[in-house]
């Protein structure tokens, strides 16, 4: 029988940074998920400490260009999907949990349409009044959807403030 998991995927930098505070807020011993084992899904090395089960994935999204992002996407989506499918054969990942950006997308629809994870997504704190775009993305997929700020409900409809951690 395979360990039930929660699996964090996170980018570098802020999406990081906020993931880093999540997992300070739900480690401790009243919250449910304390005694479950979590992974992680991390790009350029950025990984977090106190998760003891790391998966680094190649960096799909490019800041500057999306000719460069799109031929990511295109020259990485095997090497991700072989990760993937280790990780669903090694455990049985009940939840996955992410911050964003573009590193959440494939994990998300593969975990949830091929091994019924429940999806919660955390939309980044920098946006106020524009929906971010892993954010549109997301928001689709998700069965819970977290926004850090008020302004950002009426973009979002199903979406639940949460507040800046």
């Amino acid at each position: 029988m395979k360990e039930k998991v929660i699996l964090f995927a996170y980018s570098e930098g802020g999406h990081r940074a906020k993931m880093k505070k999540l997992l300070t807020h739900l480690d401790n011993e009243c919250s449910p998920i304390h005694a479950m084992k979590k992974i992680s899904l991390y790009e350029n090395g950025d990984y977090i400490d106190s998760i003891e089960t790391k998966y680094e994935m190649p960096p799909l999204r490019d800041k500057y260009t999306k000719i460069k992002t799109i031929l990511n996407i295109i020259s990485q989506s095997y090497k991700i999907i072989k990760l993937l499918n280790k990780i669903k054969k090694e455990y049985d990942v009940k939840v996955l949990i992410s911050t964003g950006a573009g590193i959440s997308l494939l994990p998300t629809i593969f975990f949830k349409y091929l091994n019924n994870t429940k999806i919660i997504y955390l939309e980044t704190d920098s946006r106020f009044e524009t929906k971010s775009l892993t954010g549109k993305l997301m928001h689709f997929f998700s069965d819970k959807f977290y926004v850090p700020h008020k302004s950002l409900l009426k973009l979002y409809k199903k979406s639940i403030y949460s507040g800046q951690l």
